[in-house]
């Protein structure tokens, strides 16, 4: 259920109390944030999963009124502020952030460290040997999630940098990690691929943003991936050479010739199949090359070679009546076969 009015644009800074929900398969969670200024805990929603109790923030969000919960701040933005507080500090380390580090370890490092504790942390962990009961690798566990949680926000907010919101950053962070930024700097068209809720058109807006050139072999590659794809949903396996080429040209704006010197690059990684029309070559007036993307080829093969077994078997099938078969097909499945499949799987 989502909220029935929305209200004025809010900056808030204060620390996570504590999560009500969170799901980190979508992202998405609802903690209550304690304000700086006031001490008053403020519901905020939205994709902020990846944060942990204890932390302070920076948010921007709009307000709203839902039905069911009340006031909440729909977050649009945030970003990580080190706590300054002693208290700040101590509830950070004892969020869970290190596993083995709770409330009594966390107090004993804000005891001997003070407000300093982060700094220390993170500049000089040698003198965290000081604390009693804290072991090296405890102390190295500390450092790392340290680490990882500020490369996490600097990825998130380079990500929104270039209009990507926070659900999706969230989604590209979950699936690379602190190695985001780079990884989409270097080739953003595989977000298509990796990232479900990005799509070619949202990843070609990020390349042009990132300044890829209009016929950067990586933008001819992916949209000619993405004009095959578009094709298999419109239920052919193949294209033809030709009329990918026209097509995939016309999406961005290119040249044919373009289009047909990275064919030769994909078919080479095996994410396409180029091949001449199957059956024998009398059947076409003029054989022009055809295009699978490399997964339907290899369908398509099993499928023949599945057909080619079952014709060769000695013990022939017993007969059966076609069009029973296809009807408990249809009702099993949910499926309805268009009249060309029907008929077909009749006569086969």
């Amino acid at each position: 259920m989502k909220a029935e009015s929305q209200g004025p644009q809010k900056l808030l800074l204060g620390t996570i109390d504590r999560f009500t929900f969170r799901n980190p398969e979508t992202g998405f969670a609802v903690a209550r944030l304690a304000e700086e200024a006031t001490g008053k805990l403020v519901t905020i929603v939205g994709s902020i999963a990846q944060l942990v109790e204890g932390q302070s923030l920076k948010v921007s969000g709009v307000e709203s009124e839902h039905p069911r919960f009340g006031p909440q701040i729909q977050v649009e933005s945030c970003e990580a502020v080190a706590p300054s507080s002693e208290a700040g500090i101590e509830a950070y380390l004892s969020s869970g952030l290190v596993k083995g580090i709770g409330p009594a370890t966390a107090k004993k490092i804000t005891k001997v460290f003070g407000a300093q504790a982060l700094a220390i942390i993170e500049d000089d962990p040698d003198q965290l040997r000081r604390v009693k009961g804290l072991g090296q690798r405890k102390i190295q566990d500390l450092v790392n999630a340290l680490a990882a949680q500020k490369d996490l926000q600097n990825v998130l907010v380079f990500l929104r940098t270039y209009g990507l919101g926070p659900g999706l950053a969230a989604r590209i962070v979950k699936r690379y990690g602190k190695s985001a930024s780079a990884m989409v700097q270097a080739n953003p068209y595989r977000l298509a691929d990796d990232v479900i809720g990005i799509g070619f058109r949202t990843a070609d807006r990020l390349a042009g943003q990132l300044g890829f050139a209009p016929d950067a072999p990586e933008r001819l590659r992916a949209g000619t991936i993405f004009t095959l794809t578009s094709a298999a949903k419109e239920g052919h396996c193949y294209l033809p050479e030709e009329d990918l080429q026209g097509r995939t040209a016309e999406l961005l704006q290119c040249s044919d010739e373009a289009i047909a010197r990275e064919l030769p690059e994909l078919a080479k990684e095996g994410l396409v199949v180029r091949q001449l029309p199957p059956g024998p070559g009398l059947l076409h007036d003029d054989p022009q090359p055809i295009v699978y993307p490399a997964a339907l080829h290899q369908a398509e093969d099993g499928a023949a070679r599945a057909l080619h077994q079952l014709l060769d078997r000695k013990q022939r099938l017993l007969s059966i009546r076609a069009d029973a078969a296809v009807s408990w097909y249809e009702q099993n499945t949910g499926l309805q076969l268009p009249q060309g499949q029907h008929d077909a799987l009749l006569r086969a």
